[in-house]
């Protein structure tokens, strides 16, 4: 019999019986999926060493540190006899309060870089993203990044001080720890810049994830230069339960739009301006000469 004489048949076949097999099996119902709550999603266990996603300050203040337990850790950074007059500008101004502080605040004052420690202490929104060989922080302040290396490997033996530091981590069953040196002596810990730091800071975090919606970090602060002993701060942190993204956070906005707005020239150039500004005063055509440096 022909290929499609017997399609023909078996077709017929199947056409006949279709009523009886769709008797046979009724349909099942849909059911609709269960709403993801924070209460439910908040149920699910963690998954081990999964520690990427959105995170920040969704929960009240009240949730994430007991008013005591904090008090008790601010009581435990002391200040070394050195740093406790080195810093006693700083100290004072804790005791009157945030607006004074402010005026030692380098990121205030001078629009610098808030700093490893005090960047993720501040609780604005940050993405964590784990790699093979490495887990990225990008936080929203600033779209600053951070690079914790997992791959093995150590400090190096010069670590060029910076705002940042140079971190490495490893897993302790599913707590990543990481280990930064490396700062200069302008950062300050944590989020209102009550705490100096120096370049001697070692700051070692215990990261690890409390449930499907929540992160733990405690972090310890030694350095030998500013304080006795060495202390440690808890911070909890939540699930973004819209899922990203960062928003744009540009440091020193206003003034950015202060100084599109003024006279690049006065009253005194920055350094990259100087021949461009030069040459105006001149009253030269604008352009490169080959015996003026490039400020790139």
């Amino acid at each position: 019999m022909p290929k499609r004489v017997v399609g023909v048949v078996l077709a017929g076949v199947v056409f006949a019986f279709a009523p009886v097999l769709l008797a046979q099996t009724p349909p099942q119902p849909r059911t609709a999926a269960a709403p993801r709550t924070a209460s439910a999603a908040a149920a699910q266990p963690a998954a081990p060493r999964d520690l990427s996603g959105f995170w920040g300050n969704y929960t009240p203040r009240s949730e994430r540190e007991a008013p005591a337990e904090g008090a008790r850790r601010a009581e435990e950074a002391v200040l070394t006899p050195w740093a406790a007059e080195h810093f006693k500008a700083l100290v004072e101004a804790n005791k009157l309060g945030t607006q004074v502080r402010d005026l030692l605040d380098p990121h205030i004052v001078a629009c610098a870089p808030p700093g490893a420690p005090r960047v993720t202490a501040q609780g604005r929104p940050f993405r964590i993203i784990q790699l093979p060989a490495e887990i990225i922080m990008i936080f929203e302040w600033g779209h600053w990044v951070r690079n914790i290396w997992t791959d093995g490997r150590g400090h190096p033996k010069d670590v060029d001080p910076g705002w940042m530091g140079h971190s490495i981590g490893h897993w302790d069953g599913d707590t990543l720890v990481v280990d930064t040196v490396g700062f200069n002596d302008h950062i300050l810990i944590d989020r209102n810049g009550a705490h100096p730091g120096s370049e001697t800071l070692r700051m070692v975090e215990r990261i690890r994830m409390l449930d499907q919606n929540t992160l733990r970090i405690d972090t310890t602060y030694e350095d030998p230069k500013i304080y006795v002993k060495p202390w440690t701060k808890q911070l909890t942190f939540s699930r973004d339960p819209q899922g990203g993204p960062l928003l744009e956070w540009v440091d020193c906005e206003d003034r950015i739009t202060r100084d599109l707005k003024a006279d690049p020239c006065k009253p005194e150039p920055r350094w990259e301006l100087e021949v461009a500004c030069r040459q105006r005063e001149e009253k030269r055509p604008a352009g490169r000469n080959q015996n003026e440096p490039s400020a790139y």
